[in-house]
């Protein structure tokens, strides 16, 4: 199921059409219309040896329900900031994470895009054995785990909010269910982590 896209563009200029190039802009209409993808990371179809894949129906089913997850991850972000549950810094970081892997195929957003905003910086602990400096340093590093917090608490009033209507988000219920699996166990671990927050503090 996987070919290189030199093999496609071999095929469609000997099968279908004249040119090369009419070949390679056909099949960059293909990937701009989500029906095939480079198997790595998006990129624009190159007449080369990278390997592309053809979307059967549950991946295209997957990837667009994916695609609509991410949508309504980033509105939730911005609804809790308008309702002022979530600080302004703290959504507009959430929905550049969710821009950040929109294009990214198969990408969910979760865990893995948080993390770096919980573990303290590098220089605030260098900053805290500074003699004179160690207030500084205490202040930036509550800020810092106020503001990975907050983070973590938007995540997680967002998951709860898809998790309700996931299945109209969704119409395809074994993709819904592969999806709200997803953000259960997203959820369940950044739940941990404020639960650890909570503790140290």
């Amino acid at each position: 199921r996987v070919f290189l896209g030199c093999d496609a563009v071999d095929a469609l200029e000997a099968k279908v059409f004249r040119s090369r190039a009419t070949a390679v802009r056909a099949m960059q209409v293909l990937v701009d219309h989500d029906l095939c993808y480079h198997v790595l990371h998006p990129e624009p179809f190159q007449d080369k040896q990278r390997c592309y894949r053809f979307y059967d129906d549950y991946d295209f089913v997957l990837e667009h329900a994916r695609r609509r997850l991410l949508q309504a991850e980033k509105c939730s972000f911005w609804k809790q900031y308008e309702k002022g549950s979530l600080a302004y810094h703290a959504a507009s970081t959430l929905i550049h994470n969710v821009n950040g892997i929109v294009a990214q195929s198969g990408r969910f957003f979760g865990i893995q895009n948080l993390q770096r905003h919980w573990a303290a910086p590098t220089w605030i602990r260098k900053l805290h054995d500074v003699r004179g400096l160690q207030s500084i340093a205490q202040q930036a590093l509550v800020w810092h785990f106020s503001f990975g917090y907050a983070i973590a608490l938007g995540f997680v009033t967002c998951a709860e909010e898809i998790s309700q209507v996931c299945h109209q988000l969704i119409e395809d219920h074994e993709v819904a269910l592969v999806v709200l699996r997803k953000i259960r166990a997203a959820k369940a671990t950044v739940m941990r982590h404020l639960q650890e927050i909570a503790l140290q503090h």
